[in-house]
Parts: structure tokens; C-alpha cells; sequence
């Protein structure tokens, strides 16, 4: 029997559950890293993505105008994306949800959204660049 902290309080267990826990405690902390570095790439891989297409990043008329054209492209290319892809899209940058609340809408992780915003994003740009 070993005594072990379960959310916080002290519980005495079997030597088998402890290793359980203990083992569950590991997945759980092994996939919040991994959820942490794919949701850091794409908080920094998505504002890079306009100063990657330019050579004249500093010339102000010139981002007015790109801006605008980004902007005409992804509402065209938008309507074209299905109901779902576009209602996450609202959720996530019109209405300001986090992923985790767009998982517990959804049911799914908080990683699961990630990884469809970023298709549904990488959709959308094969069709901008069309």
C-alpha cells in the first residue's frame, strides 16, 4: 500500500493502482507537451506567413493593399469551404474562442481543433493561391 496525492488529497492505494496512476500521469503530461508544441507552432507559424510572401515589408502602401486583396481573397474563397470549415473559423478568429472551448462544442480535443484549423488554413490557401 503507498500513500499517493490524487487531485491534491492524500489516498492510500494498492502498490497496483499507485503504478496506474502514476503511468497515467506520465500519458497525460507526455501528450500536454505535445499538444503545447503543435499549438506554439501555430501561434508562430500563422502571423509569419505575410512578411514570407514580400520583400518590402516596411513600405506601408504596400501592406494596405495587400492586406485588402488578402482580405477580398479569403472572403471569395471562403463561401466555398464547407458549413463546418466555416463555422470553426468563426468560432476561432471572429468570435474569439479558444480551441478548447471549440473541442467542448465539438467533443473532440483541444489538438483535434488544432490540427483542423490548420487544414481547413491550408485549404484556404491552396485555393487563394489559385
Amino acid at each position: 500500500m503507498q500513500e499517493i496525492l490524487y487531485y491534491g488529497q492524500p489516498v492510500i492505494v494498492s502498490d497496483e493502482v499507485a503504478e496506474f496512476l502514476e503511468q497515467d500521469r506520465r500519458r497525460e503530461e507526455a501528450q500536454r507537451k505535445k499538444d503545447e508544441r503543435h499549438l506554439q507552432f501555430v501561434d508562430t507559424d500563422l502571423p509569419m506567413i505575410p512578411s514570407l510572401l514580400t520583400d518590402t515589408p516596411s513600405d506601408p502602401t504596400f501592406w494596405q493593399v495587400y492586406q485588402k486583396m488578402q482580405k477580398q481573397a479569403i472572403y471569395r474563397d471562403r463561401e466555398t469551404l464547407p458549413d463546418d470549415d466555416r463555422k470553426l473559423l468563426q468560432l476561432y478568429f471572429y468570435q474569439g474562442y479558444t480551441m478548447e472551448q471549440i473541442g467542448a462544442i465539438y467533443g473532440v480535443s483541444k489538438m483535434a481543433i488544432s490540427k483542423r484549423i490548420r487544414k481547413v488554413l491550408d485549404r484556404l490557401r491552396d485555393l487563394m493561391e489559385k
